[in-house]
């Protein structure tokens, strides 16, 4: 499943990922309302912190730095619609900005009561 980069979440403790995005929201185009385009709109779909080396994770770190905004609680983004249980992440991209696509791959979708 191909997904695109909404947000993220820092990673805490020590070693590689401590301090920056290293968990990341994924979602998919919302259907576009009247009068709006493809992609002006997102729905949150996933949540992914692992599956990924720390290569890879420093490339995508590399190619989103300068494109991240810190999520504000009192005025959230308005283009990503967050799923009712979706944790609130750190930081936010406007895909239009800076789209990168996440081939995500599982062999089942569990729900999360998070």
């Amino acid at each position: 499943m191909d997904l695109v980069i909404l947000g993220a979440w820092f990673g805490e403790g020590i070693g590689g990922r401590s301090g920056t995005p290293s968990h990341f929201l994924l979602g998919v185009p919302a259907p576009a309302a009247e009068g709006s385009s493809f992609g002006d709109r997102w729905q949150s779909f996933a949540k992914v912190g692992t599956g990924y080396t720390y290569q890879e994770l420093s490339t995508l770190q590399y190619r989103m730095s300068g494109h991240w905004k810190t999520w504000d609680r009192a005025r959230p983004p308005r283009f990503i619609e967050l799923t009712p249980v979706a944790e609130l992440p750190d930081v936010y991209v406007n895909p239009k900005e800076c789209g990168i696509v996440l081939e995500l791959r599982a062999s089942s979708i569990e729900p999360s009561d998070k």
